[in-house]
């Protein structure tokens, strides 16, 4: 049966309670670097689409110019 021990517990829920929150904040921490990340990564793969559909749009008009230059 658990006995009242007075300031011993009081220090020990102390020591759990202050592991307890740097455990929460280093999986915080994982978490906002993994959102960090997929935001980065989400932004490189909309200015290489963005990059793509350019490089389109440069050879559409290219081609059009060739075309009008043998009309």
């Amino acid at each position: 049966m658990h006995t009242d021990d007075g300031r011993r517990d009081m220090d020990e829920l102390f020591v759990r309670g202050s592991q307890s929150v740097r455990n929460s904040t280093a999986v915080g921490q994982v978490a906002g670097l993994g959102g960090l990340l997929a935001i980065l990564t989400g932004t490189v793969s909309v200015v290489a689409a963005g990059a793509i559909v350019a490089g389109g749009v440069v050879l559409l008009i290219g081609g059009m110019l060739v075309v009008l230059l043998f009309l």
